[in-house]
């Protein structure tokens, strides 16, 4: 447990040297400074708090889940299969020992475009199962702060949501519900996808705004805006054009159509 420790440590001495900082500039006057080391002391709390809920696993006493189940069956072997073919210098598009042989890296549930499973396999191909397991925690840490960090952007009525309120909220979307039931029913999406959700969002509102703030400005400058609009006029002439030739053409069709009946 010396790395927990020397996590702790890390982010203690992070908290302190900005709330020092941030002090000092309050008290030069600057009223007006974002505050980020609240935020810094929010997430510890928060990776804290879901630490201890699964303080069972994490001192060894428990195997989560406890009747093993699609962690243990699945995907640990799909992992560690990845992992050596990758120690070895293979790419595995086939798994030969999966049914009659399947493929792989194309299936999804094998996760190994996943980023963060990229890195594992590569970094420590001989992975234990307790890294599964912390895999599983890490997800769900990531998933509220995520809320956090999402609860705090948003702007309701013109108000940022207070910080306690978005530290309840991360753990809430953390540790009730879909989230936790996943991961202690041991049916975990692929990819994990529930534990971005917020950042997903989070980035998603971000581009958004940053795309209606910068995208005007950025065509003006190109010459965009001209393009587009002289791009617009001619397919709406072309459209017109096309529209009004296909009714002249109709009549004429018609008729040869009724002479050659006749």
């Amino acid at each position: 447990m010396l790395w927990l420790a020397i996590i702790g440590a890390v982010w203690l001495a992070v908290w302190a040297v900005l709330h020092l900082r941030e002090q000092s500039s309050w008290e030069a006057g600057a009223v007006d400074q974002t505050r980020v080391a609240p935020d810094v002391l929010a997430g510890g709390v928060l990776f804290w708090l879901i630490l201890g809920f699964f303080w069972r696993t994490v001192s060894g006493d428990v195997y989560q889940p406890a009747d093993g189940g699609d962690l243990v069956s699945f995907l640990f072997p799909t992992y560690r299969f990845a992992a050596q073919q990758l120690s070895q210098g293979v790419l595995p598009l086939w798994n030969p020992h999966l049914y009659g042989g399947a493929p792989f890296i194309s299936d999804i549930q094998a996760g190994f475009l996943y980023p963060v499973n990229a890195a594992l396999f590569l970094l420590r191909p001989d992975f234990d199962y307790k890294t599964m397991q912390w895999l599983a925690i890490g997800h769900l840490y990531w998933a509220g702060l995520g809320v956090y960090v999402l609860l705090r952007a948003l702007r309701p009525g013109g108000r940022s949501v207070a910080r306690l309120g978005a530290l309840l909220g991360g753990l809430a979307w953390a540790l009730v519900g879909g989230a936790l039931a996943n991961h202690l029913l041991d049916n975990i999406p692929a990819g994990d996808r529930p534990a971005h959700l917020a950042w997903y969002n989070f980035a998603l509102n971000a581009a958004i705004l940053g795309g209606s703030l910068v995208g005007p400005v950025v065509a003006t400058t190109l010459g965009l805006v001209d393009a587009l609009l002289i791009g617009f006029v001619l397919r709406l002439l072309a459209g017109v054009a096309l529209w009004f030739g296909g009714a002249a053409a109709q009549p004429a069709d018609s008729t040869s159509e009724t002479a050659g009946a006749a």
